[in-house]
């Protein structure tokens, strides 16, 4: 492409036209060239200030909020130790140990400190059902005391208000009446349920995940046996202890639809590299070997035969029967035939002499 020559036609092409033309020409090309300079150059740069005013105001105002954080952070860590402070005296208050079972034997130590404290016996006492209180465990431990009025109020009061959080949800008071003779009134009977609170979160300790049950074998217990067979039966090709060397050993009775499976058979021993040729023995006559020293072999036994299909038919059917009877029949009343004409007691030819006098009468 010639450039030049390009120029050089535009140049005819636009003198060609009038001067009028020549002018609105000239205007559109110089409205289109403006067109094109604010598209590509003037909107892209108004587009990357407009972001870029944005991302500085954004800077900013990140920037505050870092330096109100910065400014901040004394006064946070003061409440972060405050709160730890707070978590500390509060776990405190609750009951020692990571199980139900330590909590209840602290929460019982502790009664029977102040219960001696104050001169308050203790007659029984029963650890009661852990119960879930979220996001603690309650424990309760309930006693059985006898005091009088003073040191059992006393008690009350140092259980409630100790250095643990407990509480007294159940209390049963009652006294009988003075005794003839006696110098004062009797003791107290009460029966106190004091109960006190352990963090739920040590439960996870205290429950451990169970092995799944049959997914280890039991030690000691029976190995499962090969595929073949139960344990001990002899396999297939394996000679049978105490049965003589030149006996083959008893092949395994076929299962079920391995019928047409070969029955294993044991193969020869190999003979020994470099035996001495060794003469064969003279004959000697066949004596059956003693039951008690060695048992013959056992006979294989058979296996199951393949389904035969039952037999035809011998009965004929009954039209076929029939006429297997009559032609049978035949030959048989031919010769009777025969016999009676030979002895001349029937045919058509021989006639009852009486029977014919008899037709020439009645003619």
């Amino acid at each position: 492409m010639n450039l030049r020559a390009l120029w050089e036609l535009a140049r005819r092409w636009y003198a060609e036209h009038s001067a009028r033309d020549r002018r609105i020409i000239g205007g559109v090309g110089i409205a289109v060239g403006l067109s094109l300079v604010y598209v590509g150059v003037v909107e892209p740069l108004r587009g990357y200030r407009r972001r870029v005013a944005e991302e500085i105001s954004e800077g900013h105002d990140r920037l505050e909020r870092a330096a109100r954080f910065v400014a901040a952070v004394d006064t946070l860590r003061a409440e972060r130790a405050e709160l730890k402070k707070r978590l500390a005296e509060a776990q405190g208050r609750l009951l020692p140990g990571d199980s139900g079972t330590l909590a209840a034997a602290a929460l019982q130590e502790r009664a029977n400190t102040l219960a001696s404290e104050k001169g308050v016996s203790i007659l029984s006492t029963q650890v009661m059902r852990e119960e879930a209180a979220d996001p603690f465990r309650k424990v309760a431990v309930r006693l059985t005391l006898s005091a009088e009025l003073k040191p059992f109020a006393e008690l009350l009061s140092g259980l409630e208000y100790g250095p643990q959080q407990l509480s007294i949800p159940f209390v049963e008071v009652s006294r009988r009446g003075a005794v003839p003779g006696a110098k004062g009134p009797r003791l107290l009977s009460a029966t106190v349920e004091v109960s006190g609170y352990l963090p739920a979160k040590d439960k996870v300790k205290e429950v451990e995940a169970e092995p799944e049950a049959g997914t280890e074998g039991t030690p000691g217990g029976p190995e499962p046996s090969g595929p073949g067979g139960p344990e001990g039966a002899p396999v297939a090709g394996e000679l049978v202890p105490g049965a003589e060397p030149g006996l083959l050993p008893v092949p395994l009775t076929p299962p079920a639809g391995a019928e047409s499976a070969p029955l294993p058979i044991a193969p020869a021993p190999p003979a020994a590299e470099n035996a001495p040729a060794v003469a064969p023995p003279p004959p000697v006559a066949a004596v059956p070997p003693a039951p008690a020293e060695s048992p013959p072999a056992v006979p294989a036994a058979p296996p199951p035969a393949a389904a035969v299909p039952p037999p035809p038919a011998t009965v004929p059917p009954p039209e076929r029967r029939a006429r297997r009877d009559r032609h049978a029949a035949r030959p048989r009343d031919r010769t009777d035939l025969g016999a009676c004409v030979a002895a001349g007691r029937g045919g058509r030819g021989s006639a009852d002499p009486g029977r014919r006098s008899g037709e020439a009468r009645e003619g």
